[in-house]
């Protein structure tokens, strides 16, 4: 796991790990090789997701303010070892991690 991961590009023993902070922008055909944009969207939506509060405070949850979008607040989960899920709040830009 790399924490500035885009993408990986994949060809037999050869795994290339791609951190240009603008991803992968295209791909061309090539026999033998794969091609895989990383989003931090591994989050699977309970109950619906949306209009959802999560329960189950931890002494060990962190909020982070100013996080505009909820894909950065996933990226923030991810890239942080102890983080299970995340509750986003858009107004106001909250973040939990939890």
């Amino acid at each position: 796991k790399h924490s500035n991961c885009s993408g990986v590009e994949f060809s037999g023993t050869r795994c290339e790990v791609w951190t240009r902070p603008e991803g992968i922008q295209a791909s061309i055909p090539l026999e033998n090789f794969q091609c895989w944009s990383y989003q931090p969207s591994l989050f699977e939506a309970v109950e619906g997701g949306l209009d959802r509060l999560c329960e189950g405070k931890s002494d060990s949850d962190v909020v982070q303010q100013g996080i505009q979008t909820i894909s950065e607040c996933k990226l923030q989960c991810v890239t942080t070892p102890a983080c299970k899920a995340i509750e986003f709040v858009a107004v106001g830009g909250t973040c939990k991690l939890l």
